[in-house]
């Protein structure tokens, strides 16, 4: 997460990630002056290519207790005038005052402000589910096991692997250790499909967790690929196909739930709430959902402090 950010323009930022399209959205982002040369920061730009030409919308965010005066419009318009932004879009939790939007829309610029749900919005999700369960997984890998295709020659086995034991891709490419490839199963699970999460209790102390098949990304294309497990007989580069690993280890689970907030953003829907993780880090909850039934849900890390604010 961007260090100049805040729970509102977070918030803003994943709302625009959900809509986005083939477009991308980027906070903290730097933009050079077309002046000076130096960069500048704006809050979120989203960025998408018409026709061979690169288009830039920025969005700058206030989560001021005041509505933001002409001041600020006039700060932020001086600010874009010299940046390669296409579209400036003023964001402001609290609103503005009427002379601003004056002064915004005489210098063509739109503006944002969070508002209450309509009662009409027809969704499943957004608006109508107050409180979101959530689980947090501190899961240690210490126990793994390879299974091992059978070949002509060798019957199928389970080996006992070694944290050091080198996974390999079909062509003989080290992709890793198995201690490296069991940390980047646990640490990236799908909590939407994962029984460990979905079935947690929170007094869990141990997991086990069956992956079939085993790939692993491959370092050149990005594409999943099968993995091998190296076997010194007959020969060092006897390479055998691994057909699932089994990880297991310590466990700790934590179940809560997170209040939930609904508002509408330039047309958007959305619920949002935080909460703290079982390490003690802040992380935000972002829900949106179309008219024609497309959901999307965001967990994101907040900084420290950062508590997300909406309307009911």
């Amino acid at each position: 997460m961007p260090k100049r950010t805040n729970a509102f323009q977070t918030l803003v930022a994943t709302i625009n990630e959900h809509i986005r399209g083939e477009a991308t959205v980027t906070e903290s982002k730097m933009l050079q002056d077309l002046d000076t040369g130096t960069e500048r920061e704006v809050d979120i730009c989203i960025e998408h290519t018409i026709a061979g030409h690169l288009i830039r919308v920025c969005i700058e965010c206030s989560s001021h207790k005041r509505p933001r005066d002409v001041s600020w419009v006039e700060q932020m318009h001086g600010k874009h005038l010299r940046l390669p932004t296409n579209l400036l879009v003023l964001a402001s939790e609290s609103g503005f005052t009427p002379a601003a939007l004056k002064k915004a829309r005489s210098y063509r610029i739109e503006t944002a402000v969070p508002g209450s749900l309509p009662p009409s919005f027809g969704t499943d999700i957004v608006g109508k589910i107050d409180i979101l369960g959530f689980g947090t997984m501190d899961l240690t890998p210490e126990r793994i096991r390879l299974g091992v295709e059978a070949t002509a020659d060798d019957p199928e086995e389970i080996v006992v692997a070694l944290s050091d034991n080198v996974i390999f891709r079909a062509d003989g490419v080290p992709l890793g250790s198995a201690q490296g490839y069991a940390n980047q199963v646990t640490g990236h699970l799908d909590v939407t499909t994962s029984d460990i999460l979905r079935n947690a209790q929170g007094d869990e102390t141990h997991f086990s967790i069956i992956v079939q098949p085993a790939l692993l990304p491959d370092p050149e294309t990005g594409e999943k690929v099968e993995i091998f497990l190296q076997k010194e007989e007959p020969t060092e580069n006897y390479l055998r196909r691994i057909t699932f690993v089994e990880i297991s280890g310590p466990a700790r689970v934590r179940v809560g739930e997170i209040p939930l907030t609904h508002g509408e953003l330039q047309g958007t829907g959305y619920s949002t709430g935080s909460a703290t993780l079982s390490n003690g880090e802040p992380v935000q909850v972002v829900a949106t959902e179309t008219a024609e039934g497309e959901r999307q849900l965001t967990f994101r890390p907040l900084p420290a402090g950062r508590q997300v604010t909406g309307q009911q």
